[in-house]
């Protein structure tokens, strides 16, 4: 009677099964975008002026600006949407960062890098408007920025800055805010609204100053 063959050595192991849970770590993009959610109900809702940015509130002295705007909201439809965004794009970024308080923090300083390179950017351009700007888009287009610059097959884990690659996301950053500022200023701008209503410039700024600081919170 033959006898069963031992399975040789070389023989492929099959795959793990995927482990049970979420893939990426979402909690850390709750806490603080449920913080940014405390922070509007606060300051009982609404737009929060008071915590916006422009080069006449900078002129008067009002520095603490720079960082308030960064957490303050338009209204409840504004901060969802930024919210949403936040918690999406946080998850890989823990991942790459690294999971419990230090993955956390280096989160939060990627998106207050990217935050202030957006607001430089707009104050840069806007110099002599008293128009305000407000909203979490700065940093989150900063991280969508860092991922887009992320690589694998790189020996460091990303691109370099004037790689095609990054060139490339530059020119579709562009036409993105372009189809935002059709879609939502140019409708607002012939409806009587006034100002544009969309802050591309700190998008665009945003975007790069995190692409730009990607390297500075990787795990070494």
């Amino acid at each position: 009677m033959n006898q069963p063959q031992p399975a040789p050595d070389d023989e492929p192991t099959p795959p793990a099964p995927p482990p049970s849970g979420l893939r990426y770590p979402v909690a850390p993009g709750l806490v603080i975008a449920g913080a940014m959610a405390l922070f509007w109900w606060m300051s009982g809702g609404g737009v929060m002026l008071e915590w916006a940015l422009s080069s006449q509130r900078l002129q008067q002295g009002d520095w603490y600006t720079l960082f308030t705007h960064m957490v303050a909201h338009g209204g409840g439809v504004h901060l969802l949407f930024n919210s949403l965004a936040f918690i999406g794009l946080s998850g890989p970024l823990v991942a790459l960062f690294g999971r419990g308080l230090g993955g956390t923090l280096r989160l939060i300083g990627l998106f207050v890098v990217s935050a202030l390179g957006g607001a430089a950017t707009y104050l840069a351009i806007n110099w002599d408007s008293a128009v305000p700007m407000l909203g979490a888009s700065g940093g989150i287009f900063g991280m969508l920025g860092a991922l887009m610059r992320l690589d694998p097959h790189e020996p460091r884990g990303y691109v370099a800055m004037n790689s095609p690659r990054m060139k490339e996301v530059a020119i579709q950053f562009i036409k993105l805010n372009a189809v935002l500022v059709l879609l939502l200023a140019v409708p607002q701008w012939l409806s009587g609204g006034g100002g544009m209503g969309l802050a591309w410039e700190a998008h665009l700024g945003g975007a790069f100053a995190g692409a730009l600081a990607l390297p500075l919170f990787m795990r070494r």
